[in-house]
């Protein structure tokens, strides 16, 4: 008698869980999984619930975030669209970057967080977990920026040389590019949100907000008096104004900072904006970092060449090229990023096979293309 009541019970109680009424551990557990599968690439989404839930056990968890974020405070924000709290967790260190701004709990939003979760590319900060609360991602901790290592002294170890720095520029244009591809413009390109990782290789962060939340994230007033923010900023994006070629724009600005060494804004330099330097040849010669080229190879990559000119004067050309005050004269991604290989081909004769300069020779109308020239 006693042994058919429990087996009733036991048959009520799993025709009452199919009919949707879970009891709160349970309710909690399905809740979890739902939040991870939301967030998790769609590789992960595939698994188990069980399997998904352990797939995050090495990052914080929400009581964690939320401990640090109470610590600290709502002190004012690093930038204009986050701050950054760099968090400890189980031996490993992370950065949760706390928006600015707020977000409803509505599809449009858990489809453009999905979107940026599943984002992965070499030369793109990775983000793992998004938190409700305070707001924001979970991101990978890297110690210096790219204008820590422009502005270190030659002695240090973070120092560029001239074909690492070479070779961030690349990687910023490969990153870009996968932006783009993505349907996603960058909108807030300066050295200070490009992260170098210990192999020089550089990584974009801080992207896309306007383009994946589609919300109107204005500048603030104060924004618009913060000079080392506006430097890299076309009109066009200063007007709100939502473009690939607003990228163009900035990358140019940071790539010029990056060959000359000087910061994007200076109060105490005339003229203050490095743009206006750029716009006049008559200031390119001071566009020259003087902490390069003490090595015999690196005088060799930017001395003169056959052509008169110097591998740094043609680059200078390109983000001249890049800066023009109309989106349309603007070259395209793929034309800047033809164009600096192309330098590259040019100003490695003897370093690299014959075949190699004379594709360089074959493909000169390209360049020539990219920099408007007849």
């Amino acid at each position: 008698m006693v042994e058919k009541l429990l087996y009733r019970l036991s048959e009520f109680a799993n025709n009452f869980t199919c009919c949707g009424v879970l009891s709160k551990p349970e309710k909690r557990r399905e809740s979890q999984a739902e939040e991870v599968m939301l967030l998790r690439p769609r590789s992960a989404s595939r698994s188990s619930s069980v399997d998904t839930l352990n797939e995050i056990d090495d990052y914080p968890p929400q009581t964690e975030i939320t401990l640090v974020y109470n610590k600290v405070g709502k002190k004012q924000c690093d930038g204009h669209y986050s701050q950054n709290l760099i968090i400890r967790y189980d031996g490993k260190a992370f950065v949760y970057k706390v928006w600015n701004f707020r977000l409803d709990d509505c599809k449009e939003t858990r489809t453009a967080v999905r979107k940026l979760i599943r984002l992965k590319h070499d030369n793109i900060l990775k983000s793992y977990r998004y938190y409700r609360y305070p707001g924001g991602v979970l991101e990978c901790y890297f110690e210096h920026t790219l204008r820590d290592h422009i502005k270190a002294q030659q002695s240090k170890k973070i120092f560029l040389n001239s074909q690492q720095r070479y070779q961030v520029l690349t990687d910023i244009l490969n990153g870009l590019e996968y932006l783009h591809d993505h349907g996603i413009v960058h909108e807030n390109l300066t050295t200070k949100n490009i992260l170098i990782t210990n192999t020089g290789e550089a990584k974009l962060s801080d992207f896309g907000y306007v383009s994946l939340f589609q919300t109107k994230l204005a500048l603030s007033k104060k924004a618009l008096y913060h000079h080392h923010k506006i430097a890299y900023m076309c009109q066009d994006a200063l007007n709100g104004h939502v473009g690939k070629k607003n990228d163009i724009y900035s990358f140019a600005i940071v790539a010029t900072e990056v060959i000359s060494g000087k910061q994007a804004y200076d109060a105490f330099r005339i003229p203050q904006y490095l743009r206006d330097w750029l716009a006049n040849e008559k200031y390119w010669k001071h566009l020259n970092d003087k902490r390069l080229g003490s090595r015999h190879q690196e005088k060799k990559l930017f001395s003169t060449s056959i052509s008169g000119k110097t591998f740094r004067v043609e680059l200078l050309e390109i983000c001249n090229k890049c800066c023009s005050e109309h989106a349309t004269n603007r070259p395209s991604l793929v034309e800047v990023k033809t164009g600096f290989a192309l330098l590259k081909m040019k100003y490695t004769k003897g370093k690299q096979p014959l075949v190699l300069y004379e594709k360089w020779e074959g493909m000169r109308t390209k360049l020539n293309h990219v920099l408007g020239r007849q």
